[in-house]
């Protein structure tokens, strides 16, 4: 999270259509989905149980640009509004001690990826906020 608080409202994206605060957002989203906080409609498959999750948690490269999010997760769309840089940190902070504290491999879904370890969890997270870090140039 370090990284990430250095972000600003005029901080420029180096790919895609976020804002900061919308990116914010989105993260906050994801980790809420997650948890079970936010509905998501499920759109894993065998290749994403399976290769997709394998290759996005584990192998280490850096995720591509560009993906396209579920329509919950987009701010454009389903997604939370955002607010201001600021409180969406705010949120984002609380939101990723909630995914921490209350991490539980056995009730946990991700949209793509469905059950994961509570390592595959952990560098999800990790690799998904690095993600959008490197979005921002952080």
């Amino acid at each position: 999270m370090m990284r990430i608080s250095g972000l600003r409202a005029d901080s420029e994206r180096e790919w895609g259509r976020m804002s900061p605060a919308g990116m914010l957002c989105h993260l906050t989203d994801s980790f809420r989905a997650c948890l079970g906080d936010r509905p998501f409609s499920d759109r894993s498959s065998l290749a994403g149980k399976t290769v997709m999750r394998f290759v996005a948690a584990t192998v280490p490269y850096r995720w591509p640009k560009g993906i396209q999010t579920l329509p919950e997760m987009d701010q454009e769309q389903q997604g939370t509004i955002p607010e201001d840089v600021d409180a969406e940190l705010v949120r984002l902070q609380r939101a990723v001690d909630d995914f921490v504290t209350r991490m539980d491999p056995e009730t946990m879904r991700h949209p793509l990826f469905g059950r994961m370890t509570r390592a595959e969890w952990g560098r999800w997270a990790h690799r998904h906020i690095d993600h959008h870090a490197r979005q921002f140039g952080l």
